[in-house]
């Protein structure tokens, strides 16, 4: 029994290795990998994946459209290659926003969960599927939600910055539990850095140019 699940967990590995290395290779911003590699780590029930911008001309429109369609391709492309179930439709317009998602599962009961929470607007299921902490879950879209440039102290920001913490952050810390949830994002950061030190490196990347560009 032994022996069988030391096989088991290194045909795991083995699969979660090829996985995470598909990922590296993926033409997708640091968020998206980083998204991507918690799911296929276990750290998430779903995942989302997608874009969005306001349209400000006829021009512009064009432009993210031909954007948006190769990054849509390119995702759909990763959900195929890894097997996983996913909902989409398609690169779309709403009141001045292009933009398109994909919500992605490993097997139809957990997609069917997430898309009714998707289409209800329930933020709790979402966000929990979504592998976020229930502290930070149960404060979404309240005033007891952390905005970590605003409520925290120049100290308590540097801690944040020296330890890379943002680029692997994902989601807003609530006031009452900031701390234990920062913990939380430490071990995915860790994890990610031991299972992938290029993703790592590519994840760091990727946040410190977008926020040298500030977008």
């Amino acid at each position: 029994m032994k022996e069988f699940e030391k096989q088991y967990f290194e045909t795991q590995e083995d699969k979660e290795k090829e996985a995470l290395e598909q990922i590296e290779k993926i033409e997708l911003d640091g968020n998206k990998k980083l998204a991507l590699a918690l799911f296929i780590l276990g750290k998430k029930e779903a995942v989302q994946l997608g874009d969005y911008d306001v349209i400000e001309s006829k021009k512009h429109k064009e432009d993210i459209q031909k954007e948006f369609q190769s990054e849509f391709d390119i995702i759909k492309k990763a959900l195929d290659r890894f097997g996983l179930l996913y909902d989409t439709k398609g690169i779309n317009e709403d009141r001045g926003i292009l933009g398109f998602s994909f919500l992605a599962t490993r097997d139809d009961n957990s997609l069917q969960k997430i898309k009714e929470a998707a289409e209800k607007g329930d933020d709790k299921t979402f966000g929990l599927m979504m592998g976020y902490p229930e502290t930070a879950v149960n404060t979404y879209n309240t005033k007891e939600a952390l905005n970590t440039w605003r409520d925290l102290s120049e100290e308590e920001r540097k801690y944040l910055a020296d330890n890379d913490i943002e680029p692997f952050l994902g989601f807003m810390p609530s006031k009452a539990h900031w701390k234990e949830e920062i913990e939380y994002v430490k071990q995915n950061r860790t994890l990610i850095k031991e299972k992938s030190p290029e993703l790592f490196r590519q994840i760091i990347k990727d946040y410190r140019k977008r926020m040298e560009s500030g977008s």
